[in-house]
């Protein structure tokens, strides 16, 4: 899975969208995990930038994962990195935006 993050644009292909789409749950099981990794600051703050990439897939399939999205970002604003909370902040505004 490669996202070609800057801002909030991202570049994937088609295929490569629906490969995520289709194993979602597993993704954002993982991403969750490494929002919390404790050796790199840029493991933590790239999980982030995924969630918020991931906002954009469709309505019906990201949905029901928007709880664990959000209580892994919500870990996150206690990071000790001003980096990773920015990124927080912006994942949680994304994704209570977005589905609201």
């Amino acid at each position: 899975m490669v996202f070609f993050s800057s801002g909030a644009k991202s570049c994937l292909s088609y295929a490569g969208k629906e490969c995520i789409v289709e194993n979602i749950r597993i993704i954002i099981s993982v991403l969750a995990q490494l929002v919390s990794y404790p050796h790199m600051m840029v493991v933590r703050e790239t999980a982030l930038q995924c969630f918020v990439a991931m906002s954009s897939f469709p309505h019906s399939k990201v949905y029901r994962m928007r709880p664990q999205v959000l209580q892994a970002a919500i870990k996150a604003l206690d990071d000790k990195k001003r980096a990773v909370r920015q990124e927080a902040v912006r994942c949680r505004q994304t994704w209570q935006s977005s589905f609201a």
